[in-house]
């Protein structure tokens, strides 16, 4: 027996399956803006969850100024109640600050005649008489000046659907990229993938705290998926400055008690393995392997180390997002093309759920 497979043994839970049905979140796409949506397992309720802020308008003595919000938002995570949804958010501000001045008005009030002494070029000048209006002061007018301005970060953000509120946990500058957040399953840590601008990270913190105070660690890797029944994170590799991924990138996990990863595959060169994603028990992971055109979603059960392939050839280009598991474990959905795709574990029987005009990037899964 494989020494990982001998500890994850001991580590997987014995966790029930949460029945089927549920509700998908996702972050559909229109017109090159992303917002998040549910939509019942169905098919049926699709809904927004979030949306672009309300221009905020303020006026003063000297001018008026007029933020415009404007933001994407990606990834979507629930929370392990349902109550919340973790994502990730690309996000801009544009102020146009508009200004006045008064500038003076005059009229012609007559002419004034004078002479003046033009050089001819010859050796002498001539006096020629040259007429200047006069003007006089009427007033002043008001003139307005628009100076536009506009600042953008990305971040990790929360919706909350009891409250019915959104709001930050962590802000980066837009230099830096932030994606795929996760919970623990107590709900009170948060993994994510960070790319500070040199190289890909997972950063491990508490939400409650502001960042980087509760940072609890990081390491190298990206595509982050929690299990919900213990302390381990799925990740993805990087080559060995994190810089990037390898192609014959795999998966690993990070037990975080003791910061000590493990590999999960072997992989191949020829292959990237991608989005690893925990079965509702703990005891299964789906991921991709990315082949130069087409991929595989893969079943890998962690006890055995079987592989099984639940859909095989699909279009690389059109995987717009990780895959997940239904609440109940028979169930895989993934976004391709302009709809979601589910395929049952057992038959590998699919359907699809519409996303009316709003194609699917990123997508999770919960009762």
């Amino acid at each position: 027996m494989l020494p990982w497979v001998a500890l994850l043994s001991v580590l997987v839970g014995s966790a029930a399956a949460d029945g089927s049905g549920g509700r998908i979140v996702f972050s559909g796409e229109s017109k090159g803006v992303f917002h998040l949506f549910t939509v019942q397992a169905d098919g049926s309720q699709l809904q927004p969850l979030t949306s672009y802020g309300s221009p905020i308008a303020s006026t003063d003595a000297g001018g008026k100024t007029v933020v415009t919000p404007y933001c994407n938002d990606f990834t979507p995570s629930w929370s392990p109640d349902g109550s919340t949804v973790a994502f990730s958010r690309l996000a801009t501000r544009t102020y146009r600050v508009s200004s006045r001045r008064e500038q003076p008005i005059y009229r012609e009030a007559g002419e004034r005649k004078e002479e003046v002494e033009v050089d001819t070029g010859r050796g002498y000048s001539l006096l020629r008489v040259q007429s200047n209006p006069i003007l006089e002061f009427v007033g002043t007018k008001t003139i307005w000046e628009t100076d536009v301005t506009s600042e953008a970060w990305v971040g990790i953000y929360v919706v909350d659907l009891v409250e019915k509120g959104t709001k930050p946990l962590f802000t980066f500058p837009v230099s830096s990229q932030c994606d795929s957040p996760t919970w623990s399953p107590d709900g009170n840590l948060l993994a994510f993938g960070l790319y500070d601008g040199t190289s890909y990270q997972i950063v491990v913190a508490d939400p409650r705290l502001p960042f980087p105070q509760g940072e609890v660690m990081r390491w190298r890797g990206v595509d982050p998926d929690w299990s919900p029944t213990g302390p381990r994170v799925a990740f993805c590799t990087t080559n060995n400055e994190g810089s990037g991924l390898l192609p014959g990138a795999t998966i690993h996990f990070m037990d975080v008690r003791t910061a000590q990863a493990m590999p999960l595959t072997s992989g191949a060169a020829a292959f990237s393995e991608r989005h690893p994603r925990w079965s509702p028990d703990g005891k299964q992971i789906i991921f991709y392997r990315l082949g130069p055109t087409t991929a595989d979603l893969v079943n890998l059960d962690i006890v055995t180390g079987k592989e099984a392939t639940i859909a095989t050839a699909l279009a690389a280009e059109q995987l717009n997002g990780p895959p997940c598991w239904s609440p109940d474990g028979t169930e895989i959905a993934f976004p391709i093309g302009g709809s979601i795709r589910v395929a049952n574990v057992q038959t590998g029987d699919e359907r699809t759920i519409p996303t009316d005009k709003f194609a699917p990037y990123g997508l999770d899964w919960a009762n």
